[in-house]
């Protein structure tokens, strides 16, 4: 950090050392509406996917993947006309 006067290189603010007092009427409230449903939407509490349903995903994944490759290394046509 650089001071804003001098462009010295060991300037820092003077906030960094001393806390500044709380300057609100009421303290800040530590929850709200908004964050219990943020917090229920992150929440690791979503069961797990079945065995049957990661091995569909895996085989249609799979699948998909061998089609991509075919269809990219599949031998063009002649552009001459002859076969």
């Amino acid at each position: 950090m650089r001071c804003p006067s001098c462009a010295s290189e060991t300037f820092t603010y003077i906030t960094r050392w001393i806390p500044a007092p709380e300057r609100r009427q009421l303290p800040r409230p530590t929850t709200s509406k908004e964050a219990e449903v943020y917090r229920s939407l992150v929440a690791k509490d979503t069961p797990a996917p079945s065995t049957g349903r990661r091995v569909l995903k895996g085989g249609v994944v799979g699948l998909t993947a061998l089609g991509l490759a075919g269809w990219l290394l599949r031998k063009k046509p002649d552009e001459s006309g002859t076969q």
